[in-house]
């Protein structure tokens, strides 16, 4: 015999497995075939004649050495700053599948992905994820070859992550396209 508990458990038990799915569910980028990245013209210019070389990431970055690409080319220029040429890139469609989502960082998610108690006091600030935090997941995401969806400090905007692992493991993940912007001021 169903009894209303027997209902209610069930529906705890389906609520929960919906609610991890949703949680971890490869994110959808609203623009998944473009994506822009601000640089120096000169080396705007090297990324459309090479690509995107890792030997010049910079150790400083939020999430530590990775190549960072905007959904818009306003919040590339933000980012970078005012002196900069947007870049336009055309991406892979697994690109979406590819990726962790930490736009929403909640202390589960971030606990599952880094394996281990901590105390995230102080690491996250207004949805914001931390340098020291980022660092380790971006360690996390590169053993892992996998992109980093964030939220940008100054536009609010979705910025995603990348490290050269990746890219070299998957060429055709960014491909640069054209200068779509040139933003001197």
């Amino acid at each position: 015999m169903i009894t209303t508990k027997s209902i209610n458990t069930g529906t705890k038990i389906l609520f929960s497995a919906l609610l991890v799915g949703v949680m971890f569910s490869a994110p959808v980028l609203a623009e998944a075939s473009r994506l822009y990245h601000a640089a120096p013209k000169a080396a705007a210019k090297s990324i459309l004649k090479k690509g995107i070389d890792p030997l010049k990431f910079r150790k400083g970055g939020r999430f530590n050495e990775m190549w960072y690409a905007s959904k818009r080319p306003s919040t590339a220029i933000a980012e970078k700053g005012k002196r900069s040429v947007v870049l336009r890139f055309k991406t892979h469609k697994n690109l979406e599948q590819n990726a962790i989502d930490l736009r929403n960082p909640t202390a589960p998610k971030l606990r599952f992905l880094l394996g281990e108690k901590l105390s995230l006091r102080g690491k996250i600030k207004n949805k914001i994820i931390g340098p020291k935090l980022g660092h380790k997941l971006g360690q996390i995401a590169k053993k892992k070859d996998k992109v980093i969806l964030f939220r940008s400090v100054k536009t609010r905007e979705t910025n995603l992550a990348m490290s050269g692992r990746t890219l070299k493991k998957h060429p055709l993940i960014a491909r640069p396209e054209k200068i779509v912007q040139q933003s001197f001021k």
